[in-house]
């Protein structure tokens, strides 16, 4: 049977919201053929996330050991090895839930639980602490010009029948723009300035953004193997 502490109810919803903070762990599934390490050992931080799908990624939240935390005992981080299938699987992994109205039935729900899942995880600050301003010096001056600053935010998406899903929000802004304009980064950035045939410039923000990232993980080594030792 399914586990019902995943099943998103109105109360659990509200209770994961208030939980959540910065030491937390957000966990990731891995096809069981990927290789986490190197030959040396070392774990292969490209190969362990999907960065080029950092948008809108999946993740589960394993909350920390802290008192104050009242879902810390919901939690575990092979709840991401149940995979939900069927015809209405859709429906039941993508819908966001809003209300007890759209509580899932248990009996509605089939899924298979694979054992062979690798686990992943990280530190919801060590990944919402990344940010970068990219420079240009623009002609005859002493002091470059901030053109485009990045942040990422990491939002409590629950679906009706996983309450602790979460998703990562890739947003960026013009410098010039106020802080309240972030908006959601896609793989090319459009500026408002043309070329010389009229056509707007298109910067690929994207890959520079997800290099700084992985760098980051795999220089801080804020990425982690889970496994039923560790928790």
């Amino acid at each position: 049977m399914y586990p019902s502490k995943l099943i998103s109810t109105e109360e659990k919803v509200a209770l994961i919201k208030s939980d959540i903070c910065g030491d937390c762990t957000l966990v990731s599934r891995v096809d069981s053929s990927v290789e986490l390490t190197t030959f040396t050992g070392e774990l292969n931080v490209w190969a362990a996330l999907d960065w080029n799908k950092i948008n809108g990624k999946s993740l589960n939240i394993l909350f920390c050991h802290d008192d104050n935390h009242r879902s810390k005992n919901l939690t575990h981080f092979e709840d991401v090895k149940y995979e939900i299938i069927g015809e209405n699987r859709k429906e039941l992994t993508q819908t966001i839930f809003k209300s007890n109205s759209q509580k899932a039935k248990i009996e509605d729900i089939k899924f298979k639980f694979d054992e062979s899942t690798k686990v992943v995880g990280f530190k919801k600050k060590d990944l919402e602490e990344i940010t970068d301003k990219y420079e240009k010096w623009p002609k005859g001056k002493q002091k470059p010009s901030v053109e485009y600053i990045f942040k990422i935010e990491i939002l409590h998406d629950p679906t009706l029948v996983n309450a602790f899903h979460f998703e990562v929000n890739l947003l960026g802004r013009e410098d010039k723009k106020k802080p309240e304009e972030f908006t959601r980064i896609t793989k090319n950035v459009f500026s408002k300035k043309k070329d010389t045939k009229g056509n707007y410039i298109v910067r690929d923000f994207f890959k520079p953004i997800v290099s700084r990232i992985t760098n980051q993980f795999s220089i801080n080594e804020h990425l982690f193997i889970l496994e039923s030792t560790r928790f």
